[in-house]
């Protein structure tokens, strides 16, 4: 019976069920890591391309149109229903900017405020930042 050698990884050599060291130089020990590495390096520039993982998904109820009523408790919920939206957003991937965040914001006016805002930008100019309009809604309520 002959007994068969098998080479099982860098620096071993199994033998009959049983594995023996062999004495690497390091030199031999980094010429074989390297080895691997260009063989591993290879492998990875042939396999082929996966798509992008989906999306992810998070249901979140839409905020309700905000009517411009000057309560103060009701800008409060829909600032904080906007901002929910914000966090499903960013929650699928998608980061919001303070741009993207009044966007999606004034998609959520109704009509009496949408003018509002409309009249507020043509005169002043765009908000600056997401919190400029959030503190200037704020105002509007008090």
């Amino acid at each position: 019976m002959v007994a068969q050698s098998v080479q099982s990884g860098p620096g071993t050599r199994e033998t009959r069920g049983r594995t023996r060291r062999e004495q690497l130089t390091p030199e031999q020990t980094n010429a074989r890591l390297e080895q691997r590495i260009r063989e591993l390096e290879t492998e990875l520039a042939n396999r082929p391309q996966q798509p992008a993982p989906a999306p992810r998904r998070i249901r979140v109820a839409s905020p309700e149109k905000f009517t411009g009523d000057q309560d103060g408790q009701q800008i409060l919920y829909w600032l904080s229903s906007v901002e929910t939206a914000f966090r499903a957003e960013e929650y699928r991937g998608v980061p919001l900017d303070h741009y993207g965040k009044i966007t999606l914001a004034i998609s959520y006016l109704d009509t009496k405020p949408r003018r509002r805002y409309n009249s507020r930008v043509a005169q002043q100019g765009e908000f600056a930042t997401y919190e400029l309009f959030d503190t200037c809604c704020m105002q509007r309520s008090r």
